[in-house]
C-alpha cells in the first residue's frame, strides 16, 4: 500500500501544483472524474486537464483511460523499491561467515531485505576492502558476524573504523558485550523475537539522531 506522505513527496519532487495533486490522489481512489469535479467544484474538463498535466511530470506513458493504471503500477513500484533496505554481512574467521551465510537465509530472509554476503575476510586486507568498496554505494547498513576469538583481531578493528566511516554513522552493534572500538559505537539490544527489519529502521533513526546531535 503506497503512503500519502511517499505520494506527496513525489509529487512535489516532481513539480506537481496543489491542484493538480489533489485530482490525483482523487483519482488513485477509483473516483469517477465526475466525482471528482463534484467533490472540488470544477468542470469534468478541468479534471482531465489537471490529470493529464500531472501524467505528463510524472512521466506517465500513452493516451487514454490507461494512465491511471500505469501510473498506479508505476508508483507501486517505486514505493516497493524505496522501502528496501539494502544490507551487507561482513565476517571475520571461518565461524563468522557460517553465521553470516545463515543470517542471511534465515532471520534475515524478509521480503523488505536486500542481503548480500561478502565472500572474503577482512584479513585479506585490500582484496577486502576493493569487495567493500563496490557494494558500499548501494547498501544501507553493515552487520559484521565476529565470534569471541575474531575480537582480539586487528583486522576487524580495521574493518569497523573503515565501515563506520564509510557508512556515515549507520554503524550500530547488536550487543553490549563488545569491547574496545566495537564498544564506541551506539548499541541497539535485539530481542530473539524482534522482527529484524523493524531493527534496521530503529538503528536508521538512531544512526540519524546522532548526525543531527553531531
Amino acid at each position: 500500500m503506497v503512503t500519502k506522505e511517499f505520494l506527496q513527496n513525489l509529487f512535489k519532487a516532481q513539480g506537481l501544483s496543489d491542484a493538480e495533486a489533489e485530482v490525483v490522489f482523487r483519482a488513485l481512489e477509483e473516483k469517477p472524474i465526475e466525482v471528482i469535479a463534484k467533490e472540488l467544484n470544477i468542470s469534468a474538463n478541468a479534471v482531465r486537464k489537471r490529470l493529464g498535466e500531472a501524467y505528463d511530470k510524472l512521466g506517465v506513458p500513452g493516451r487514454g483511460p490507461g494512465k491511471l493504471a500505469k501510473l498506479q503500477q508505476m508508483l507501486s513500484s517505486q514505493y516497493q523499491t524505496q522501502s528496501i533496505q539494502r544490507v551487507l554481512i561482513w565476517w571475520s574467521g571461518e565461524d563468522g561467515q557460517h553465521l553470516a551465510e545463515s543470517l542471511k537465509n534465515s532471520i534475515l530472509s524478509y521480503p523488505q531485505l536486500e542481503t548480500r554476503v561478502c565472500t572474503v575476510d577482512p584479513a585479506a586486507g585490500k582484496v577486502w576492502q576493493t569487495e567493500i568498496e563496490q557494494n558500499l554505494e548501494k547498501m544501507d547498513f553493515a552487520i559484521g558476524c565476529l565470534t569471541p576469538s575474531s575480537l582480539e583481531n586487528p583486522w576487524v578493528n580495521f574493518a569497523v573504523g573503515f565501515l563506520a566511516g564509510r557508512l556515515s554513522n549507520k554503524f550500530v552493534r547488536l550487543d553490549e558485550r563488545l569491547r574496545g572500538v566495537l564498544a564506541q559505537l551506539p548499541a541497539i539490544m535485539v530481542p530473539r523475537n524482534r522482527n529484524w527489519h523493524s531493527c534496521f529502521r530503529k538503528s536508521r533513526a538512531l544512526s540519524h539522531k546522532k548526525l543531527r546531535n553531531g
